[in-house]
């Protein structure tokens, strides 16, 4: 695996690789033009899961998984597939076509809440490594209860 996506995940919990055939046979079933370097990741790790250097929490899900988590995305955003998620309100997707990666929300995802975070998958774990940021003004008034 490339040295510069090592770096990024040398803090992630990852899974065994995946028997060579079956990883084929899942990735050619999905209509997505994966980046090589994801692959390759995926291939070599089958996911993971933890903290981006002192960034985001991410769990990059199982190529055996891909299939089942993205049953009934492509109703509401057809032009993406999910490859894992921040264990919480947010997903990360490739673009199908494209090829590039993205963040959104889950709940009420449509294009205008998605995120251009990298081209490239190496772009992509920069993206992840920086820590989230912070509102600069408070989404809540506080209320006297």
């Amino acid at each position: 695996m490339n040295e510069h996506i090592t770096k990024y995940i040398q803090d992630l919990t990852l899974n065994s690789s995946i028997d060579g055939t079956k990883f084929s046979e899942i990735i050619d079933s999905i209509d997505c033009n994966f980046p090589d370097d994801y692959l390759d990741f995926l291939r070599e790790t089958n996911g993971g899961v933890g903290f981006i250097r002192d960034g985001k929490y991410v769990h990059f899900w199982r190529a055996e998984e891909l299939i089942k988590f993205n049953d009934g995305f492509d109703e509401f955003l057809p032009d993406f597939f999910l490859i894992g998620s921040d264990g919480g309100g947010t997903g990360f997707a490739i673009r199908r076509k494209e090829g590039t990666f993205v963040s959104f929300p889950f709940i009420g995802a449509d294009e205008d809440t998605i995120e251009n975070v990298g081209k490239v998958f190496r772009e992509f774990l920069a993206y992840l490594s920086l820590p989230w940021k912070e509102d600069d003004e408070d989404e809540y008034e506080q209320q006297d209860y």
